[in-house]
Formats: structure tokens, sequence, C-alpha cells
């Protein structure tokens, strides 16, 4: 059973079960499990400061993208705000080098943060050619591991790889990949000049 509730957290009932619980979100994204049931919760009262940290995120990360800084500092943004907008375990960024002569090489881990990156993991997303989902467990827990190919012009320049609680709600996997996949549209460019070294 998930235990999020807490005596100084807030009041909200579970639209699923109907369970009353005080409850402890994170900040961001401001979302919790109701503690009977395990449903996604959101609190409406963090909601509107987790929307305004996610939409600063969105802005200066766009606004990086689009300048010739520092493809170190950008990149590591990009993680460390996944991240944090989330509420993940671990985020990766991975460029898939060009290719050379009859030779696939393995993409290149260029940021890392909280979790372990996977190169099979980022290669079969490059394969895939698609976003994939999974249910993994490390060290006896469970998360779900989900990795968003970069792409522009049909061709894959790398993967975006995140570690996030086990979260079995279709809607919620699914509002996940919607968001990483628009995060790497925006990361797109920064990608190329990754790629281009």
């Amino acid at each position: 059973m998930p235990s999020t509730r807490t005596p100084e957290g807030d009041p909200i009932n579970c639209p699923i079960c109907g369970f009353p619980s005080n409850v402890e979100p994170s900040i961001p994204p401001g979302d919790c499990v109701c503690p009977r049931c395990g449903a996604l919760l959101w609190v409406p009262a963090k909601e509107s400061k987790t929307k305004s940290a996610i939409r600063s995120f969105v802005r200066e990360l766009q606004s990086l993208v689009a300048s010739d800084d520092s493809t170190t500092y950008s990149a590591g943004f990009l993680v460390s705000g996944l991240r944090r907008c989330l509420a993940a375990h671990g985020a990766s960024l991975w460029i898939k080098p060009k290719p050379r002569l009859f030779r696939r090489a393995k993409p290149l881990l260029i940021r890392s943060d909280g979790h372990l990156a996977s190169s099979d993991f980022a290669c079969e997303v490059i394969a895939a050619s698609t976003p994939i989902v999974r249910t993994e467990s490390q060290e006896h827990v469970a998360y779900l591991h989900l990795g968003v190919p970069i792409v522009r012009d049909a061709g894959i320049l790398g993967v975006i790889e995140i570690a996030q609680r086990d979260v079995r709600e279709d809607h919620a996997q699914r509002g996940y990949i919607r968001f990483i996949s628009q995060m790497a549209e925006v990361a797109a460019p920064l990608a190329v000049r990754l790629q281009n070294g």
C-alpha cells in the first residue's frame, strides 16, 4: 500500500476511491498517490506552482537551445530540469554518433543525473524510432523506464531517458511521454550541435 499521508499534508479526496487523506505532493510536479488505491492524484493548490515552474523551465530551455551558448551547460540544464519537473529518479541525454563506414557506434552519454543510464536501452529506443515505456527494477525498487527519441528531419539524433517512479496508469504514462516528446522537439537543435561536435 502506498504511503504518502502526512499529518501536515494537503487534504484531498481521491477521485477514484473517494478516500479522504492528507497527502504531501512532490513539488514540482504536485502529484502523489492515493494511500488507499494507489491512483495518481494532483493537489490543486500545488498545481499552479508546478505549472509555473514547468513553464519557466521550458522557456529557459528554448532560450538556451536557440542561442549558441555552451552545449555542456544546455545539456546539463535539460537533464536536471527534466528530472526536477517530472520529480523523476533520474534523467539522461544520449546522442547518436554520425555513422562511420559500415560501423554502428553506440550512443554517447552526454549527461546523466540521478540514475544509472543504460546504453542498451538508448540503443533500443534508437532502433525502434519510437518512445519506449516499461517497468523495470533495480536493487528491488520498481521504476518506470521511459525513452524518447530526439528526431529531426526523420533522422534520430539521440534519446532522452527518464527513470520515473513506478506509475501503472496509462494516462499518466502517456502524459510523461507527451511532455518528454515535446522537450525532445525543443532539444533537437542542441542535439544537432552535440552530434556535430
